[in-house]
C-alpha cells in the first residue's frame, strides 16, 4: 500500500470516528419543542389557603378552574434555547443558550443560561421519547416545586 493511500485511509477513518463520536443520543433526544399545560389542583388550593368557609371554598374552586398555566421550551441543535410561560393571560419569554452536561437512556441534565440571569442546571427524565418530566428546581426567576410533564410538540416516530 502506498504511503499516500495509507494517509488518506487514516484521515477518512479518523473523520468517521470523530463524526460518529460527536453524536450523543442523550443530548439529541432533548432537542425540539416541548410544551406543558397544567391546572392548579384542589390540593394546591388547600395548601395555599385552607378554609372551612363554603363561600371562600367555592371561590377557590372557581379560581382554581381559571388558573391554567402553560410552559414551553425549545431546545435547538445550535445550543440556543427559548422558554416561555403563560399564567392568566400574562406571558414571559426568555432566550439564551443551553449545554449538555450528562445523560443516559432515561435522563438528561443540561445547563441553561438566559440573558441577564444566573445559569442553572435542569434535569429531565424521559417517560417515553415524546414525554419528559422536569425535576423541581429553585434558582433565579424561574422556579417550580413540582414535577412538570412536557410533551414533544411534533412527536418523534
Amino acid at each position: 500500500m502506498s504511503r499516500v493511500r495509507a494517509v488518506v485511509l487514516f484521515l477518512v477513518g479518523g473523520c468517521f470516528v470523530a463524526l460518529t463520536g460527536c453524536s450523543n443520543p442523550a443530548r439529541e433526544r432533548i432537542i425540539g419543542n416541548w410544551e406543558a399545560s397544567f391546572e392548579m389542583t384542589e390540593e394546591d388550593m388547600e395548601k395555599m389557603a385552607p378554609t372551612d368557609n363554603p363561600i371562600v371554598a367555592e371561590f377557590g374552586n372557581l379560581l382554581m378552574k381559571s388558573m391554567r398555566a402553560e410552559m414551553a421550551w425549545e431546545f435547538s441543535a445550535d445550543d440556543t434555547v427559548a422558554a416561555s410561560a403563560t399564567l392568566l393571560g400574562n406571558s414571559i419569554t426568555r432566550t439564551g443558550s443551553w449545554r449538555y452536561i450528562s445523560g443516559d437512556e432515561n435522563s438528561t441534565t443540561i445547563k441553561v443560561e438566559f440573558e441577564n440571569e444566573e445559569p442553572r442546571e435542569l434535569s429531565f427524565t424521559f417517560s417515553d421519547p415524546n414525554t419528559i418530566e422536569a425535576t423541581p428546581f429553585s434558582s433565579g426567576k424561574w422556579k417550580w416545586n413540582r414535577i412538570v410533564k412536557f410533551k414533544r410538540v411534533v412527536p418523534t416516530p
